[in-house]
Parts: C-alpha cells; sequence; structure tokens
C-alpha cells in the first residue's frame, strides 16, 4: 500500500488499482510504471502515463496524468491534493461494478 510515488522503491508508481477483498473500492499499490507520462504530463490514453491513468479535467481539456496523495505537501509546487481526482473502472474486476474514485494532484 502506498499514498504517493516516493514511497514506491525502484522507480515503481503508486498506482489506484480495484481493491483485492473489499468490492466496490479501490487501493494503491507500488506498481511498474505503465507509460512514459510522470503525474500531470499531458496525455490522451491510460497507456500514455506511469499511473496508467490518464483523467480529465473539470473542463473536459486537457487530459493529465493522475498521481497519487492524501495530502497537498505530496505533489509538487502549484499544485494540490483534490478528491475525486481520478477514477478506475471496477469492472474488469466484476461486470457491473462500475467505477470508484481516488484523489490525486491537480493544477492550481
Amino acid at each position: 500500500m502506498c499514498t504517493h510515488d516516493a514511497l514506491c522503491p525502484n522507480g515503481q508508481v503508486c498506482r489506484a488499482i480495484p481493491h483485492y477483498a473489499k468490492v466496490r473500492q479501490l487501493e494503491r499499490d507500488c506498481r511498474r510504471p505503465v507509460g512514459g507520462g510522470a503525474g500531470l504530463a499531458a496525455c490522451a490514453a491510460d497507456a500514455d502515463c506511469q499511473s496508467g491513468l490518464c483523467v480529465v479535467t473539470m473542463m473536459g481539456t486537457p487530459r493529465f496524468c493522475f498521481e497519487a496523495c492524501t495530502e497537498t505537501m505530496q505533489c509538487g509546487a502549484n499544485q494540490t491534493c483534490g478528491d475525486g481526482v481520478g477514477a478506475v473502472s471496477l469492472d474488469a474486476t466484476l461486470a457491473g461494478l462500475g467505477t470508484a474514485a481516488t484523489s490525486g494532484c491537480i493544477s492550481n
């Protein structure tokens, strides 16, 4: 379990994934990066981001790579930790579960 990338060893990143035992919940775990884009980098698809999650801003564009956090001090300069920033589909775990939201860094 992790709260942000700095807690992960050996170049891994803190990724939001479906919880192993709790239905309709997410957990965060240190995993290998999926793509090359680090937190808040511009992206077009989930595969573009180290976190494996390309999220949409409130206005719909631009899209940016998700970076896990639980408090603002874990984010970079001019960023805050916001609730419900990223959403992960749980349907791959069990059809019909929908999505679950998680907090992440956003630009001020």
